[in-house]
């Protein structure tokens, strides 16, 4: 085994989560000291040190300074380091904040904004530093991304390999800007979301090419779909227009002029957080255990089928899936004992529940007329609330208020079709492995035919295919439709 390999094998998967430690590919950490040392740096700086894998590509006349946070890497890379490499112990975000590099190469850790401590403080300070205004949902890689940027001495080069979430997500806006208001990205390498880089990390990936010199407003990007790289050039002023990267990097669909956004018809939110999923949403058994028929509300999870009607209800109760929501309006002797149950177990001390009061009664929540999926890998499915039940944080939900039930349904087959599921990728959010998100505003986005200005009897023909829409001849005479809008 290698050094990399070696280490990860004497850690626990907690810790390797802790300070998430993802290691560089050695194909990949070579292509980055390949950029950076093209200017002949005296001093490189790299702020996430972890096994070094990027030193070992690095000239020994070279001086390395690093930095990470974990006492255990740190003892176990050491004795393997040689004299030109200074590894300090210590958060780079906060220390020799004052000091410039020539270079700065980093695999920044991959945490969210609620996984790293302080995170608020630490957005807002480097935000102050280099006078912007990040998100308070910035990941740690961006702020590692920032501060390396202002960190590199004028003339200096820096890589980073960081997910490529950020570049379609709201957060990523703010980093954006500062790349490009800045003329730092020259270029990205970007790696197809399918093609997993990192042997141990379901995660995508790309490389920025930073260096801190004035150039042409164009940026290349190289599209590595794992067989051939495409390269493309793009001005700044088209990628600071451009929302989600993800669709524009891909050779994303031409979007017709008539097709409008799916915001001009609906409105979008969130499905209902309980703060304990397993105590609120239950199946048939625990009603009839604690006796809650009297105290529960229909409600589902995550849904699998293109309408939420009668039947799909009544197989979900014979397979004992769970369609219940626990909300009592009358507290009965029933209700009481089963909350004095999650009470033992502390769950009206969880941060939701105790937000509540009382905590064992949720939100409010008015059934949708569409049921919009959260993940998917495929495609993302749509589902007509024929039954009008309400539904959880695992599917979103859109609102049609103005139209009647035959335009809702005839939204729905235009939605599944995959003439719109093709334009999905310039919303979407896209994550290792091919699995793909959206969020409640990136609804909003997906652009549709102007399906306001169908004639009744086209409504009709694209409402009445929705429950054929699972044969295959029915998919391709809906696509025939859609074109034709």
């Amino acid at each position: 085994m290698n050094l990399d390999e070696t280490y990860l094998s004497s850690i626990s998967v907690d810790h390797k989560r802790k300070f998430a430690q993802f290691f560089t590919p050695p194909q990949l950490a070579k292509y980055m000291v390949e950029w950076i040392i093209q200017i002949n740096p005296s001093v490189i700086l790299d702020p996430s040190f972890g096994t070094g894998i990027f030193s070992r590509y690095i000239d020994c006349n070279i001086d390395i300074i690093g930095y990470d946070l974990d006492d255990t890497v740190i003892n176990y890379i050491k004795p393997h380091l040689g004299g030109n490499i200074n590894l300090k112990h210590g958060d780079f975000l906060y220390t020799d904040i004052d000091e410039t590099y020539d270079a700065v190469i980093a695999n920044p850790p991959y945490l969210t904004s609620k996984k790293f401590e302080n995170s608020q403080m630490t957005i807002k300070e480097i935000s102050n530093r280099n006078d912007i205004k990040l998100s308070g949902m910035t990941n740690l890689y961006g702020l590692f991304v920032i501060e390396g940027c202002r960190r590199l001495k004028e003339n200096g080069r820096a890589a980073f390999i960081i997910p490529t979430e950020w570049t379609n997500a709201n957060y990523g806006t703010e980093i954006k800007k500062f790349l490009l208001e800045n003329s730092l990205l020259k270029k990205i390498h970007y790696i197809d979301n399918k093609k997993l880089p990192f042997s141990d990390a379901l995660t995508t990936a790309c490389i920025l090419f930073i260096e801190k010199k004035q150039s042409s407003d164009t940026i290349e990007v190289i599209y590595d779909n794992g067989n051939t790289n495409t390269h493309r050039f793009y001005d700044t002023n088209t990628l600071m227009m451009t929302n989600k990267w993800d669709g524009l990097f891909k050779e994303s669909s031409v979007i017709p002029n008539n097709y409008i956004s799916l915001g001009d018809v609906g409105r979008t939110r969130r499905g209902m957080a309980t703060g304990a999923n397993s105590f609120f949403h239950i199946n048939q058994q625990t009603v009839n255990e604690w006796n809650l028929s009297n105290s529960v509300i229909e409600c589902v999870g995550k849904v699998d089928t293109m309408v939420v009607n009668d039947k799909f209800i009544e197989d979900q109760k014979n397979k004992n899936q769970k369609i219940w929501l626990f909300k009592p309006t009358d507290v009965d002797k029933s209700a009481l004992s089963y909350i004095r149950y999650g009470e033992s177990l502390n769950l009206h001390q969880r941060y939701i529940t105790r937000m509540r009061n009382p905590w064992y009664i949720c939100e409010n929540l008015n059934p949708p007329s569409i049921f919009v999926g959260v993940f998917g890998r495929s495609g993302i499915r749509f589902s007509y609330n024929e039954r009008k039940t309400i539904h959880l944080t695992n599917t979103h939900g859109l609102y049609i208020e103005t139209y009647d039930e035959v335009f809702i349904k005839a939204l729905v087959v235009i939605l599944n079709s995959s003439i719109v599921q093709k334009n999905l990728s310039d919303v979407l959010r896209v994550y290792g492995g091919g699995l793909i998100k959206l969020e409640p505003k990136d609804i909003l986005d997906i652009k549709i035919p102007n399906i306001t200005k169908l004639s009744d009897s086209n409504l009709h023909r694209l409402s009445n295919c929705l429950d054929l829409f699972h044969l295959n001849e029915t998919k391709n005479y809906i696509d025939d439709i859609v074109r034709s809008l």
